[in-house]
């Protein structure tokens, strides 16, 4: 059912966030690994201005597809 496909969507949601904050990744067999990406200082531009300006380092989320995934895929 529908109620019971979003309890399921939410729990895992919230498993993912929590283990990607304890260790920074998260790896599902045959679907692949989900893991947190420290990018550093870098030229950004204000886009209203024009202006070029250092944009600080942030935290990014990286997908790695697994073998098995990879494979189905380019079968079709």
């Amino acid at each position: 059912s529908k109620k019971l496909c979003k309890e399921v969507v939410t729990a895992l949601g919230v498993i993912l966030e929590e283990e990607l904050l304890a260790t920074g990744s998260v790896r599902v067999f045959s679907f692949g690994k989900i893991f947190v990406r420290t990018l550093g200082r870098r030229k950004g531009r204000n886009p209203a201005t024009g202006k070029t300006l250092m944009v600080g380092p942030t935290r990014v989320l990286r997908y790695l597809p697994g073998h098995a995934l990879k494979t189905t895929v380019k079968q079709g």
